[in-house]
């Protein structure tokens, strides 16, 4: 991946929306078909906050690489930390709420949300290698 040619983003973020359809589509086909509780966070908001902090750390990334590219691995454990507490933030309305078991909620999120880091790490391997 050059960070010169636009042509090098377009691709690593058209695979982050396909990897985000592909996976919301399933998520939502389990949680309706095979679930009859109603979850806290509907499936479309849990996918909105995701997608919207992997494609903002990509970008950022790409920044970083092209800029300070000895600082690349320091960015992202700084943007993972980031993204770790917005994901408490995104929590508190759960927290705060009545919902007797938090359980199901909590790894209806988790479970994307680790597949989306694995996601943003074999990004970063990869333009950290790319020097």
């Amino acid at each position: 991946m050059t960070s010169h040619n636009p042509n090098s983003m377009i691709k690593p973020l058209s695979f982050i929306v396909i990897f985000s359809v592909l996976l919301f589509s399933g998520h939502y086909f389990i949680i309706e078909n095979l679930f009859d509780k109603e979850f806290f966070y509907k499936t479309w908001q849990i996918y909105a906050f995701l997608t919207t902090a992997a494609i903002g750390i990509f970008l950022i990334m790409q920044f970083i690489q092209k800029n300070f590219p000895d600082k690349t691995g320091f960015a992202f454990m700084a943007l993972s930390l980031f993204k770790m507490a917005a994901s408490v933030i995104f929590f508190i309305p759960l927290m705060q709420s009545q919902v007797a078991d938090r359980v199901p909620d909590v790894l209806n999120f988790f479970i994307p949300y680790f597949l989306y880091l694995l996601l943003e790490v074999v990004f970063v391997v990869r333009l950290i290698n790319s020097r």
